[in-house]
C-alpha cells in the first residue's frame, strides 16, 4: 500500500491509500558530479628550513590531518569547481612563482564515496580502477596533493590533472599547471677584494639588484651589509672567504674569494730589560732578585709594530703602562703578576705574563712582644718581634722576620735601638719611652755608690779607701762609709751595711794591705783596697838596654847623650813606684870632640833614700862611622848579634841615629873573616832604595857581615845564628 498525501493553496489536505498487487522499490538516480573545493599552500623558506619531518626541504607528509606545514600561507588561494578554471603558476607576478613546493587540500563533498586520482592525461578514470596516486613532480596523499621541484634547477613540472570520482562514476576534474615555480637561486653580480692596509682586507659581495631585496647573506658572524645588495667581511688572515646566500623560497648558492699579501705575524717578544737590572743572561731577563725599594721599571721590545696593548690587572695592583710602536714600558710600585694582551694591527694577540715579587715598600715595624724584669731589679729582658728581616746595629746581628729576639736593659742610660731593613727603611725604639711603663718603673738602674770617711759626716768624704789613706794606713784602722744601697761586706768587722748610713766599720790586716768589698741586692759590687806602709831595706835596681853607646865626635851634645843614656837603662825598685825614683847621669869625663871611650855613671835614688849606681861606655867615634840598628838596639862596628832563625832584619843608621842616605854594598860569608877578606864574599847584596835589609841564612854558626857604602865607608859586624 501506498498513501497520498495533498494540500491546496489554503491549507486544506486530504489524502488517499493505493493498494497494489506488487511491492515498488524507489531508487533515486546520482547523476551529480562530486562538490570539491582545493585550497592551496606555498611552502616559504622557513619551512624548507626546518622541515617538519626534521630533515630540510620535505613537507611532513606523515601528519598533513593534524598539522599543516610550518610556512605555509595563513591564506591560501581557494580554486573550486564553479570556477572552471586550471590552476596555473606560470604568471610571473603570481605569488606562486615565490615558491618550490605547493600543496593542495580537497574538500569533496557527495552522496557516496569517492574517489580522488591524479593522471598526467585527460581520460577519466572509473571508480573502481586502482590508485593514481603520482605523476612527475607530484603525489596524492590522501586528500592532499604534494608539488616538489626543491632543489630541482632544470626540471620543469608536467601538467596534470586531478579527478574526483564517486561511486556512480560522477566526476568532476581540475587541471594543474604546475609551470616553471621558482628554481634560480639569487645572482651575484661581483665578488672582490677590498684592501684596507697592509694588515686587513676586505672580501665584497656583489648582489644583483633584481634579486637584492629578496636575498639573504648568512655564512659568519662578521658578515656587515652596506646595502641591500652589498655585503662584506673584514679579515686579517689569508684565506678563502666563502659567502653563503639564499632567497625567500629556499634558492641557494655560495661564491668564495681568497685575501692574499696581508701581513699577518704575531706579536713577538725580542726583549726585556729592567731597571734595576734584572737577573738571567741573554736579551730577555728575569726580574731582579731583590729586595728593592721604590718602583721597578720593566721594558719590553717587540719585534713588529703594535697597535693596541691590554693590561690584565685583576688585583688593581699599582702599575702604569705606556707604549710606542714597538715598546711597552710597565712601571710596578707594587708586587703584582699581570698578562699583557700585546695586539698587532693585524689583529694578532701575544699574551705574556710578568711576575714581579721582589718590591719591599712596606714600613719596617718593630714590636714590643713582652718584657721580664730581673729578680734583682737591675735589668728587663725586652722581647721584640720585627715584620721584616732586619739588622739590629746596637747587636750587631740580623733579626728574622717573625722570630722573636730579646734585648737586655740594663742601665740607666738613655738608649735608642737602631734597625734598618734591606733596602733602607729604618726603625727606632727609643728605650726611654719604653722605661716610662709601669712593668719598668721599680727597676733600679742607679750605680752602687761607697764614700769612705774618718768621721761620720760628708765633709772631706773620698770614694776609694785609698784616696783617704794617700801614703799608707798606719796604725787606724777604724773609719766610716756609707752606702747607697743595702750591702753586703767583705774584709771588715761587720757583713752588712744599711743604705744611706754613715757606719763605723774596722778595717781587716791581710799582708800589710786592707782590702774591702761591697755588694748590694742587685748583684753589683764595688772593692777598693790600702796598703799599709813597709819598710824600704833595698835600693832600686839599674838595667842597661845598651852596654856601648856610640856618638859622632864633634856632632853630638851632652844633651844628646844624656837621651840616649836615658833610653838604654830601666830603674825599679820593691817599694817605690818608678815615678818615685830620682834618676842622675854624671857625663862629665865624657870628652865628645875627642875620639875614644869613655865612662858614664848612672845613680837611682828610691823614697827611702837607698842608692844604687851602674857604669855605661860611651864611644866617641867618627861621624862617619855607622851603625846597625836591629829592631829597637844600635849594634856597634865588631859587634855580635845573637840570632834566633835564619833571617836577620836591619837598618844601617849613621852615628847620630840617622838613617844612611846613598847607596850601600852588603858582604856576607861565613865564619870571623878581616875585611880584606869580605872581596871574595859568596854572597853579595847592593842597595839602592836605603830601605830595611833582609839577609837570610841557610847555615847556622857565626857569619861575618861586611858594608861599605858609596862614600867609602866601611862598617863590619858579626851575627851567630843558633840552631
Amino acid at each position: 500500500t501506498h498513501t497520498f498525501t495533498y494540500s491546496d493553496e489554503v491549507g486544506n489536505t486530504g489524502s488517499i491509500t493505493a493498494t497494489l498487487r506488487h511491492n515498488i522499490n524507489f531508487t533515486v538516480v546520482d547523476k551529480l558530479a562530486p562538490g570539491v573545493d582545493i585550497k592551496v599552500y606555498f611552502k616559504t623558506f622557513e619551512a624548507y628550513n626546518q622541515g617538519l619531518s626534521g630533515s630540510a626541504g620535505n613537507f611532513n607528509l606523515s601528519n598533513i590531518d593534524e598539522k599543516p606545514p610550518v610556512g605555509i600561507e595563513d591564506s591560501p588561494t581557494n580554486y573550486s569547481e564553479e570556477t572552471g578554471s586550471p590552476i596555473d603558476w606560470n604568471d610571473e607576478n603570481d605569488i606562486n612563482n615565490k615558491s618550490q613546493a605547493v600543496r593542495m587540500d580537497l574538500k569533496i563533498t557527495d552522496q557516496s564515496a569517492t574517489k580522488v586520482f591524479i593522471k598526467s592525461t585527460n581520460s577519466p578514470p572509473q571508480y573502481s580502477d586502482a590508485a593514481s596516486n603520482k605523476v612527475d613532480k607530484a603525489e596524492l596523499i590522501g586528500n592532499s596533493i604534494f608539488i616538489d621541484t626543491t632543489g630541482e634547477t632544470d626540471i620543469t613540472p608536467q601538467d596534470f590533472y586531478i579527478f574526483v570520482v564517486d561511486e556512480k562514476n560522477n566526476w568532476t576534474s581540475f587541471l594543474v599547471k604546475p609551470g616553471l615555480l621558482d628554481k634560480t637561486a639569487p645572482e651575484i653580480e661581483d665578488i672582490y677584494v677590498k684592501l684596507h692596509d697592509p694588515f686587513r682586507a676586505e672580501a665584497i659581495l656583489k648582489i644583483a639588484e633584481k634579486d637584492a631585496d629578496d636575498t639573504t647573506v648568512t655564512n659568519r658572524t662578521g658578515i656587515v651589509k652596506y646595502d641591500d645588495s652589498t655585503y662584506g667581511y673584514m679579515t686579517g688572515s689569508n684565506e678563502t672567504v666563502t659567502f653563503y646566500y639564499h632567497d625567500s623560497v629556499g634558492n641557494s648558492g655560495e661564491r668564495s674569494i681568497q685575501t692574499t699579501g696581508l701581513d699577518t705575524y704575531a706579536p713577538e717578544l725580542i726583549g726585556l730589560t729592567w731597571s734595576p737590572q734584572g737577573t738571567g743572561a741573554g736579551d730577555i731577563q728575569s726580574p731582579p732578585e731583590g729586595p728593592i725599594k721604590g718602583s721597578l721599571l720593566a721594558q719590553l721590545t717587540i719585534k713588529n709594530l703594535l697597535s693596541s696593548v691590554k693590561l690584565i690587572n685583576n688585583d688593581n695592583k699599582d702599575i702604569k703602562l705606556s707604549f710606542t710602536d714597538k715598546k711597552i714600558n710597565l712601571i710596578f710600585n707594587e708586587n703584582a703578576e699581570v698578562t699583557l694582551e700585546i695586539t698587532s694591527p693585524n689583529g694578532n694577540i701575544l699574551p705574556y705574563t710578568l711576575n714581579v715579587s721582589c718590591l719591599d715598600n712596606g714600613k719596617l715595624e718593630i714590636n714590643r712582644t713582652n718584657t721580664k724584669v730581673a729578680k734583682n731589679q737591675r735589668s728587663a729582658v725586652l722581647t721584640f718581634e720585627s715584620n721584616k728581616d732586619a739588622f739590629f746595629v746596637e747587636g750587631k746581628h740580623f733579626v728574622e722576620k717573625g722570630k722573636p729576639f730579646a734585648y737586655t736593659v740594663a742601665s740607666a742610660k738613655p738608649i735608642k735601638l737602631n734597625f734598618t731593613d734591606k733596602v733602607g727603611n729604618v726603625a727606632i725604639v727609643d728605650i726611654k719611652e719604653i722605661k716610662d711603663s709601669e712593668t719598668l718603673k721599680k727597676l733600679d738602674f742607679s750605680p752602687l755608690k761607697l764614700q769612705f770617711n774618718t768621721t761620720n759626716n760628708d765633709i772631706d768624704a773620698v770614694d776609694k779607701l785609698s784616696d783617704l789613706y794617700k801614703d799608707s794606713i798606719g796604725e787606724n784602722l777604724s773609719i766610716y762609709v756609707k752606702s747607697s744601697h743595702i750591702v753586703t761586706v767583705e774584709g771588715a768587722n761587720v757583713t752588712t751595711m744599711p743604705a744611706n748610713t754613715w757606719t763605723p766599720i774596722t778595717l781587716k790586716k791581710v799582708d800589710n794591705k786592707a782590702t774591702l768589698k761591697f755588694t748590694d741586692e742587685r748583684g753589683d759590687s764595688f772593692s777598693t783596697a790600702a796598703y799599709f806602709k813597709i819598710p824600704d831595706e833595698v835600693p832600686p835596681v839599674i838595667l842597661l838596654k845598651e852596654t856601648v853607646i856610640s856618638v859622632a865626635k864633634d856632632i853630638a851634645t851632652k844633651s844628646i847623650l844624656k837621651d840616649l843614656i836615658e833610653k838604654a837603662i830601666m830603674v825599679s825598685d820593691n817599694v817605690s813606684k818608678v815615678d818615685g825614683i830620682e834618676v842622675t847621669i854624671n857625663i862629665d869625663n865624657v870628652n865628645l870632640k875627642v875620639l875614644g871611650i869613655y865612662t858614664a855613671t848612672i845613680t837611682a835614688k828610691d823614697e827611702a833614700g837607698k842608692t844604687s849606681t851602674k857604669d855605661i861606655q860611651i864611644r866617641v867615634a867618627p861621624a862617619e862611622g855607622l851603625l846597625a840598628q836591629i829592631g829597637s838596639r844600635f849594634l856597634e862596628p865588631n859587634g855580635t848579634h845573637i840570632l834566633y832563625g835564619d833571617s836577620l832584619k836591619f837598618s844601617l843608621m849613621t852615628q847620630d841615629r840617622e838613617e844612611v842616605k846613598e847607596p850601600y854594598k852588603i858582604y856576607v860569608k861565613e865564619e870571623l873573616q878581616t875585611p880584606g877578606q869580605m872581596k871574595s864574599a859568596e854572597r853579595f847584596f847592593s842597595d839602592d832604595e836605603n830601605s830595611e835589609q833582609e839577609i837570610k841564612f841557610t847555615t847556622t854558626g857565626l857569619h861575618t857581615i861586611y858594608i861599605q857604602t858609596q862614600n867609602r865607608y866601611n862598617y863590619i859586624f858579626y851575627v851567630y845564628v843558633m840552631d
